[in-house]
């Protein structure tokens, strides 16, 4: 019939007229069709494993915490026992045990965690204070915040920030165990001591003036160390003070050997 062709006419070039027609409308509502995209800032490494988490219940690229582990590692008691889950200490089992291991009531402990619940509460006294649930890398941990500790580091309580606790711990069979917080302090703020090893004594002197010059501060504590491996002495680069950022102490490892440079949290 006329004004009609198949697709056989369309591979066999029959009717070409059409098919350009055709073919020109096609892209013309390809072309409409066609979605324009602003360009944005590529997300932050917290906001990426915030969405993950609200998305999926689950970190799926990484976990907040992973940059302070070697920080976390370093405290004497585990996230279980602070948590009261871990049963290890009640075992029945006559093996001799470190004592040191073992968490005792009142006991100065050290945690890192996420904020992931705030409830406060009145006093009778009517003082505002705080219980809070911190989320560790393996266990939900509670902290107890009175008045005076409330008001002094109330701005740090923001569900979802990332917080370093010092305290006491409260262990209560019926309640549950509690930290009673004595000082609260973003991770990131921790101060840090940088060490640097070097291979003889003779070298470690040699490179003193440079590092006085490169961290050269009278306003602060120095915080910057060397050690020699053939003597074992160790000295303070007075009046000198490490700002501590991923990429200085990654310019100092490539200067002095991975293995010879390390920044320690002052925690």
């Amino acid at each position: 019939m006329e004004g009609q062709f198949s697709m056989f006419d369309l591979a066999t070039g029959r009717n070409n007229e059409a098919s350009d027609e055709s073919a020109i409308d096609t892209e013309n509502n390809l072309n409409e069709l066609k979605y324009s995209f602003d360009e944005r800032e590529e997300f932050s490494e917290r906001e990426i494993l915030s969405l993950e988490k609200e998305m999926l219940g689950i970190y799926i690229s990484g976990h907040p915490l992973y940059k302070y582990s070697d920080l976390i590692s370093s405290f004497e008691y585990t996230e279980e026992q602070l948590a009261g889950t871990d049963d290890s200490d009640d075992s029945d089992d006559t093996t001799v045990v470190d004592v040191k291991n073992i968490l005792f009531d009142d006991a100065e402990v050290k945690a890192i965690g996420i904020i992931k619940n705030i409830r406060n509460t009145l006093t009778k006294k009517n003082e505002l204070m705080a219980f809070v649930t911190i989320s560790g890398l393996s266990a939900n941990i509670s902290l107890t915040l009175f008045p005076k500790k409330y008001a002094a580091y109330k701005e740090l309580l923001i569900e979802g920030n990332i917080v370093a606790v010092k305290g006491r711990i409260s262990i209560d069979s019926n309640y549950g165990n509690s930290i009673l917080v004595d000082s609260l302090v973003r991770p990131k703020d921790i101060p840090r001591k940088l060490w640097i090893k070097f291979s003889s004594e003779n070298d470690m002197i040699k490179n003193l003036d440079e590092l006085q010059k490169r961290y050269y501060c009278e306003d602060k504590r120095s915080n910057i160390f060397v050690y020699s491996a053939d003597t074992k002495k160790k000295a303070i680069v007075r009046k000198t003070y490490f700002d501590y950022t991923d990429d200085e102490l990654k310019k100092l490892q490539d200067k002095y050997g991975e293995n010879n440079v390390a920044a320690v949290f002052n925690f």
